[in-house]
């Protein structure tokens, strides 16, 4: 069975080795932001759970008829709902003293055939579980903002890459399935979209390849066409880091045009128009491992315009986004890391959001 140390049989460590967690040389994690960062929170959430959505009393205010007549209100207050489906998700990591390269002693205190896990040095049981906090936080993004329930490879209809585990994805309908969705409504849909041409391009290359100011004119229509009532929240663009690529070049090229205040908010703040801009450096990684069908990415640049409150992300507790169970077994001599938390995403009302894809 596959191991989580298995490629460090790849190491070849010899004469002066690597003897402390000084010597190594970790690769950077994932540029995955914080969960809070992105998607408002909700706590408390569990199976069928409603969320009532409630509207506002529409215009009032006619001239009095006199005579002691009264103008009365016959529009009731519009109420919707959306219900909360949340999943269980969970991973097991089991690891074995055994399992460790011998050779590789940085992590060894001693070379002791009978040395169990529980008197490895601390230094290898943080780093696997600071590891394992930073896989669990990207899978709650992922699963949040890429889940798919119908999701399938390429070759059977879908979009996902050859070889792909369809099943990280396929738990839930996350916010782009949602998005995508409301797209499928055409005249009636609620979500104002931006279309980015170059997504459509048969090759790779001709897809990264955007035409200037294309961030600049997917920014300007989804600020022009959102819903005025959303404009009452904080509204945040949140795009891929081929849009954001595109924007600074912009900012750049137009140097002239462009204050000095502006170039320097637009590149340290990474805002446009007063809008915070967070770059999701994570959609790009995402897409281009598991959105691949040899030859073309399925929808490369994308961006949303909305208050991240409402796109929240329904958990029973956040305690279960960061708690992990480590232990170790006397009987199967192993270290095993249990992670679980439940979850769900909704898009709460699709006519304050815009996107473009």
């Amino acid at each position: 069975m596959a191991d989580i140390f298995d490629q460090f049989t790849n190491l070849t460590l010899n004469n002066e080795e690597a003897r402390s967690d000084a010597d190594l040389i970790k690769v950077n994690p994932y540029l995955t932001p914080e969960v809070q960062a992105i998607h408002g929170v909700q706590t408390g959430v569990m199976m069928d759970k409603y969320i009532p959505i409630l509207g506002q009393i529409e215009d009032i205010g006619l001239v009095d008829p006199g005579t002691c007549g009264v103008n009365t209100l016959t529009d009731a207050i519009p109420v919707s709902q959306k219900t909360w489906t949340p999943k269980i998700i969970s991973h097991r990591i089991p690891i074995c003293k055994d399992d460790i390269n011998v050779k590789f002693k940085a992590w060894m205190e001693a070379q002791i055939a009978s040395k169990r896990w529980e008197e490895i040095n601390d230094d290898l049981k943080q780093y696997v579980l600071d590891k394992t906090q930073e896989a669990v936080t990207r899978g709650i993004i992922r699963i949040a903002e890429f889940g798919d329930t119908a999701a399938a490879l390429a070759s059977a209809g879908g979009h996902f890459t050859a070889g792909s585990t369809v099943a990280l994805f396929s738990m839930l309908d996350g916010m782009w399935k949602q998005i995508f969705t409301d797209a499928a409504l055409g005249a009636s849909a609620k979500i104002k979209r931006y279309t980015i041409a170059e997504n459509t391009e048969a090759t790779k290359a001709n897809q990264l390849n955007l035409a200037a100011d294309k961030a600049i004119a997917a920014f300007e229509y989804m600020i022009t066409e959102i819903a005025p009532e959303a404009s009452s929240g904080n509204l945040v663009i949140q795009c891929t880091k081929s849009l954001w690529d595109n924007y600074r070049q912009s900012v750049i090229s137009k140097g002239g045009a462009y204050n000095t205040g502006l170039i320097t908010r637009g590149m340290t703040d990474k805002e446009y128009g007063g809008y915070p801009i967070i770059v999701r450096n994570d959609w790009d990684r995402i897409i281009r491992k598991y959105y691949d069908d040899g030859t073309a990415y399925w929808l490369p640049h994308r961006a949303i315009l909305t208050d991240i409150n409402n796109i929240p992300v329904g958990t029973s507790d956040t305690e279960s986004f960061s708690n992990l169970d480590a232990f170790y077994d006397k009987v199967t001599k192993k270290f095993y890391i249990d992670v679980a938390w439940r979850e769900d995403c909704k898009i709460l009302q699709e006519e304050n959001m815009a996107v473009a894809y």
